[in-house]
């Protein structure tokens, strides 16, 4: 199956030139340390060489700026989503609390890979638009504090909301710029309260002015998409057999009968090859389970699904410790027929 990969302004900036036959000559430090430059330059109240940038749209170049270089600097890492996981995380509720919440294997950047429409992809704007992949990227004062330090300029920059997530949307739209066709990419902020609840946070966004232009994406499917997400990074640290490493394709049969070690060694490879990711679902994982002697509150004369759903689990010395589970759907008591409809 194909999969819509996450480009960067910088690789496709890259591409572009090449296409072109113009000569590239900058590093990842150089582009978007001019790209921040730029940003600040073209918008800013300038009072004892602090600068606080006035313009939404500058703030959103520098951001994307900041967290395309850091996801470049980890190696791009991404998750292949399958089309039946698509429509099992985009659906689920996320009654979780905020604070048990965490980037997935510590990556601060990562994105979201998504089929087509024609192989299962269920985010279709119209005929022409769907969502092809995510960018997700959590800001933190350190890396920030490098990226500005490279511009090699004696400012410093405000940016609003150091511990906010934003998410930026390919919907397969794009733009002419100077003879390159590039991009547009729809991005949405989400900022997570430790005292509420993850699902409390995302019906608590509100539609902005930036969706009333280009592309339009309903709140809905803004909700979806951010249910996914956030999903597959409780399930990057459950250590649920539903996500697995991508591995190079020769590499592909071998994952059957891999042990923790074998597996990791096909995953580093794959990684040296410009491959730093991980699949979830996929056609060797079975998605469901059994189990016949589940208890209920009364006889049963028929089977049933019991719906997947997040849970909260105690562990650790004393139980004090939380950690967040995916349990799986099933079916109850599989040893008796199911309710024709």
């Amino acid at each position: 199956m194909e999969f819509n990969n996450y480009k960067s302004y910088y690789e496709l900036t890259k591409g572009e030139f090449r296409r072109l036959k113009i000569p590239w000559e900058h590093s990842v430090e150089q582009y978007y340390s001019g790209m921040i430059s730029r940003a600040v330059a073209a918008s800013f109240t300038q009072t004892n060489q602090r600068v606080a940038i006035s313009s939404a749209s500058m703030t959103c170049i520098v951001n994307q700026s900041i967290g395309e270089w850091e996801w470049l600097k980890l190696d791009k890492p991404y998750y292949k989503i399958y089309p039946e996981m698509i429509s099992v995380f985009s659906k689920c509720p996320l009654d979780i609390p905020s604070s048990l919440f965490k980037m997935p294997h510590g990556h601060n950047a990562f994105a979201i890979s998504l089929p087509s429409p024609e192989s299962g992809n269920s985010f279709v704007i119209d005929k022409n638009h769907y969502v092809k992949s995510i960018f997700i990227h959590k800001s933190n004062k350190k890396f920030t504090d490098y990226a500005l330090s490279e511009t090699k300029s004696s400012i410093t920059v405000s940016l609003p909301n150091a511990d906010k997530f934003t998410l930026w949307f390919d919907l397969n739209e794009h733009e002419e710029m100077d003879g390159m066709k590039m991009p547009i990419y729809t991005y949405k902020n989400i900022v997570l309260d430790d005292t509420q609840t993850i699902e409390y946070g995302i019906n608590k966004l509100q539609a902005d002015e930036s969706y009333k232009v280009g592309v339009q994406i309903s709140q809905e499917m803004i909700y979806s998409c951010i249910r996914l997400v956030l999903s597959i990074c409780f399930l990057a640290e459950s250590n649920d057999p539903i996500i697995q490493p991508d591995v190079l394709s020769k590499d592909r049969d071998k994952l059957r009968l891999a042990d923790e070690r074998i597996l990791s060694d096909l995953h580093e490879r794959a990684k040296r090859k410009g491959k730093f990711g991980w699949c979830v679902g996929g056609e060797m994982i079975d998605h469901t389970s059994n189990a016949i002697g589940v208890k209920s509150a009364g006889n049963l004369s028929f089977a049933h699904i019991r719906s997947g759903h997040w849970h909260t689990v105690r562990h650790g010395v004393g139980r004090m410790l939380h950690k967040v589970m995916w349990f799986r759907p099933l079916t109850v008591r599989s040893d008796l027929p199911m309710r024709k409809i």
